[in-house]
């Protein structure tokens, strides 16, 4: 079978391409999650390997008896790199959880407001879930601000004490908040 230069590998340019297009999105916002652009590029690897007529030779190796070297692995080492690279530029699943959450919690407080003037939820479980859900969206504010605040100091490990007290607490009380509506009936729990 006849093999071809690197520089003459489709797949070689389109990895390059994609890996640039990830590493310019880390400074410009991703279009779509990192997750899901690195699962297209392996389909798409996948698709060209399939599609692919004569195996890329990187270096000639005497001992191999294809005629390729060890070097073939380096640019999926080099992909690899790269897209851990661009992962620590991305901002904390947890953040992302807060905000979920957080939207959530106004959700269950939209469904009080109107059950309360359904006449379908009484005033003293009304007053006990806006209380719970204002406690605990100033709690989620205070976890965002305490974790933008970590990220500018850097290793400080009293701002980052911080941040894991605001988190604790408004993880707590999200999640009374949820236990809350879920007993009051407002919505219906996943469990058992």
């Amino acid at each position: 079978m006849d093999s071809k230069n690197i520089l003459q590998s489709k797949t070689f340019w389109v990895n390059i391409i994609a890996v640039l297009a990830m590493l310019a999105q880390t400074q410009t916002g991703f279009i779509i999650e990192p997750e899901a652009q690195a699962a297209i590029l392996s389909v798409i690897n996948i698709i060209l390997r399939f599609v692919t007529k004569s195996p890329v030779v990187w270096g000639s190796d005497s001992n191999s008896s294809s005629g390729s070297s060890g070097l073939n692995s380096l640019g999926a080492c080099l992909l690899a790199v790269m897209l851990l690279v661009s992962c620590t530029s991305l901002n904390s699943n947890v953040y992302k959880y807060t905000e979920a959450t957080k939207v959530t919690a106004e959700g269950i407080a939209r469904i009080a407001i109107n059950m309360h003037k359904a006449g379908t939820l009484d005033d003293k479980n009304y007053l006990k879930v806006k209380d719970t859900y204002e406690r605990a969206r100033k709690a989620s504010d205070a976890a965002i601000f305490a974790m933008q605040a970590a990220l500018e100091v850097g290793q400080d490990p009293r701002s980052s004490e911080n941040y894991n007290l605001a988190l604790d607490e408004s993880v707590k009380l999200f999640t009374k908040l949820i236990d809350l509506a879920v007993d009051l009936k407002l919505i219906q729990g996943g469990g058992q």
